[in-house]
């Protein structure tokens, strides 16, 4: 499988570190609810996970 790479990002309006693409495996029902949701919030999945994951870290060293 080829990766082609992809210029900007879905949310312009927010600074970020250069992002790298990743792999995560989640089981099917998960990512549909990841789906769904970022849907309703109007954000790709991406974007939903980035924020997701960048939320869950920061509070984690945050308790730590």
């Amino acid at each position: 499988m080829q990766v082609d790479p992809f210029g900007g990002r879905a949310w312009e309006e927010v600074e970020t570190e250069p992002l790298e693409p990743r792999t995560i495996r989640v089981s099917a029902s998960v990512w549909r609810l990841i789906e769904r949701d970022a849907s309703r919030q109007g954000m790709t999945v991406s974007a939903w996970t980035c924020q997701a994951l960048t939320r869950e870290v920061t509070q984690t060293l945050k308790a730590n």
